[in-house]
């Protein structure tokens, strides 16, 4: 009963909580959403920059590892992952 008589007491409270904690969530989503595209983008650039020059470097090749990590923690799909197979069997310079 405690319970039920503080929900109506505090109605409008808990709505605008509930109302805050849904409009952060949105936020949060979107720029999940917007850095899981950023690193899709510069990960899939540098991967066809490195396989049109057919070679890569040490730096190189840890950089695209570097920002494959967050991507696929990002829940990166397998477009990225067949790239970076494919610059990985680059020759190494």
């Amino acid at each position: 009963m405690e319970l039920l008589q503080f929900v109506i007491n505090y109605w409008a409270i808990l709505g605008a909580i509930v109302s805050l904690l849904s409009y952060l969530t949105v936020q949060i989503m979107a720029l999940r959403n917007g850095i899981k595209a950023l690193l899709h983008d510069r990960i899939i650039q540098k991967c066809e920059y490195h396989i049109k020059n057919n070679h890569i470097n040490a730096d190189d090749l840890e950089e695209l590892e570097y920002l494959n990590k967050p991507y696929k923690a990002l829940g990166g799909n397998g477009t990225v992952e067949v790239m970076l197979k494919t610059v990985h069997k680059l020759p190494k310079r």
